[in-house]
């Protein structure tokens, strides 16, 4: 995909020289792409010298910082709430609970941590290897198969 956007580039970089004059509208008609795109790579094509072809790539679309890591206090008392669920629950909390009960403790309010905002990131922090986790307690079962003489039979009671 990304050779045929760089063929536009050089298409519309191309127009651009043989066509100085011409409108968005019919720069975006010639190249077949949209006055927005047009917009963008006519102000970057204009402001690269004529032999530059490093201006045909496009730019990174990676993040240019990643994120801030989570403080390993909060993921201590993600883990808490996770082992020891909070009164009246009654269950073992899922990522949505666990970010609930993160969003309303007073402690990690107090201390201004940064907390999680996803539920899954509070799923792989959780479950994660990090974390040292045992499997759960219930083993996955090995799917029933019916047995074959009893769809026959439910076959032929249909039928009499």
């Amino acid at each position: 995909m990304e050779a045929v956007y760089y063929a536009a580039r050089a298409n519309l970089r191309r127009v651009l020289i043989l066509h100085p004059t011409w409108t968005r509208a019919q720069l975006a008609q010639a190249t077949g792409m949209s006055r927005s795109w047009v917009d963008t790579w006519e102000k970057r094509l204009l402001s690269a010298p004529l032999d530059d072809e490093q201006v045909l790539h496009g730019l990174s679309r990676a993040p240019h910082h990643p994120p801030p890591r989570l403080d390993p206090v909060v993921i201590d008392r993600l883990l808490e709430i996770r082992d020891d669920p909070p009164e009246g629950l009654g269950r073992t909390p899922g990522p949505k609970a666990i970010l609930y009960s993160l969003n309303r403790d007073e402690t990690l309010k107090e201390s201004k941590l940064r907390l999680p905002k996803s539920t899954r990131t509070v799923h792989r922090l959780g479950t994660g290897k990090r974390t040292h986790c045992l499997a759960p307690s219930h083993a996955a079962r090995p799917p029933r198969t019916p047995r074959a003489d009893a769809a026959v039979a439910t076959r032929f009671q249909r039928c009499f």
